[in-house]
């Protein structure tokens, strides 16, 4: 645990000083920090460091790197062809590899949006190029006249092999400009043109029928059972038309989703599970499995108090000050190693064991890992201290044989 009593710099001064250091990754950072080189008024973890959270901007801005700049279309146009990739799934199956430079973007759509950007036919080679495929009207006309219903049918006729080859495997992709949803390509019904009952009557069938969550309405969808006035997506429909307030609305339950609710500040969240004895966080998620916690503090307390930027650790949330090993601040490996030899004499700590029984008792400072083996890995110093206690003890086990064995005779 790091030091309370330590004044770290103003984030200016801390930054200036580590930009200086010429680190360019988080990786590099971090193996920074365990080498004892790093003042211990510069937080080891800025990021969680409450007095930086208004000028914290991220790592790319604290070590002083900015991101590289993407190839140019025309650049990246020319690698991705020389693939041949013949869809946008195998692109992101390619990119999900790791195979993938990082100077060729991941969504070239958006990237390239104004500079260069057609399509993905033309980004990806000129097997897609639409020069090569029928009209977007005669492909439509096809698909229609095939009974093909859905998209996921579409596909099994592509992967069995029954699409003519002047029709493209991804008519939304090589028809961009015309495509109009799989509704109006395959003829079964293009949502927009037709005429639904209202917000409100949709929302009376749900009730009459037993509909309770999203879930069960898309699952409903799927079925033939769904009337023609009724909408595949209701969300997309009604919130069009202005209606559409939320889905626990539409479908009775009257709950609303995580992002559309109002929760209460850090502070007070913090004040409810202090005051009910809730010191950890499996303690937390039995709370919440009981629905013993107010609506108006989430669930996810967490990840929406840190999108807030007041969440600090769960021993500050708690009240309890636990911090995780992965996130404590220990001395740097100098400073740790004289420590705990002063520590193992001042204990007659001279085994592995005695140490890490006289840590779990609370007589080894937080400031100390509890596995110096593990935290200071790389270090010498601490492999060595380790090997004497292990040499020691063996001895020891080697005198009491030999003392036990002279008694006997």
């Amino acid at each position: 645990m790091a030091n309370s009593n330590i004044q770290y710099w103003d984030f200016i001064k801390a930054r200036n000083f580590v930009q200086k250091l010429h680190i360019l990754k988080l990786s590099e950072w971090k193996k920074y920090c365990r080498s004892g080189k790093k003042p211990e008024e510069i937080p080891a973890n800025p990021n969680e460091t409450k007095m930086y959270q208004k000028q914290w901007k991220g790592y790319p801005d604290w070590l002083g790197y900015t991101y590289f700049e993407y190839r140019t279309y025309e650049d990246a146009q020319k690698f991705v062809q020389k693939l041949k990739l013949k869809t946008v799934d195998e692109w992101k199956k390619y990119c999900r590899s790791g195979k993938k430079p990082e100077n060729i973007p991941a969504n070239p759509q958006s990237v390239y949006k104004t500079k260069g950007w057609i399509g993905w036919y033309s980004f990806l080679g000129k097997k897609n190029n639409p020069a090569n495929f029928i009209s977007f009207s005669k492909s439509r006309k096809w698909a229609r006249d095939s009974n093909i219903e859905s998209a996921n049918q579409w596909k099994t006729a592509c992967k069995n092999n029954s699409i003519p080859v002047n029709i493209p495997r991804n008519p939304s992709q090589v028809y961009e400009k015309s495509w109009q949803g799989w509704g109006d390509f395959l003829g079964t019904g293009y949502e927009h043109t037709k005429k639904f009952r209202s917000y409100v009557d949709a929302k009376k069938f749900c009730k009459e029928n037993g509909i309770k969550s999203q879930p069960d309405y898309q699952k409903f969808s799927k079925s033939a059972k769904r009337p023609n006035d009724m909408p595949s997506n209701p969300y997309g429909v009604y919130k069009k038309q202005g209606t559409w307030i939320s889905w626990g609305d539409f479908t009775g339950t009257g709950r609303v989703s995580f992002k559309d609710k109002t929760y209460c500040s850090y502070e007070d969240a913090q004040k409810f599970v202090q005051s009910h004895k809730i010191e950890t966080q499996k303690q937390w998620n039995t709370a919440c499995k009981n629905n013993s916690i107010p609506e108006n503090i989430p669930v996810g307390v967490e990840n929406y108090y840190k999108k807030q930027g007041t969440w600090t650790t769960w021993g500050d949330f708690t009240g309890t000050g636990y911090v995780v090993p992965r996130l404590r601040e220990y001395l740097p490996i100098v400073e740790a190693k004289i420590l705990a030899r002063k520590i193992a004499k001042e204990l007659g700590i001279d085994t592995w064991e005695k140490w890490t029984a006289a840590y779990d008792a609370g007589k080894i400072p937080k400031n100390i890992p509890r596995n110096l083996h593990n935290y200071y890995d790389k270090s010498k110093d601490m492999s060595t201290l380790r090997k004497k206690w292990r040499e020691e003890a063996r001895n020891r086990r080697k005198n009491k044989k030999f003392k036990e064995g002279k008694n006997e005779q």
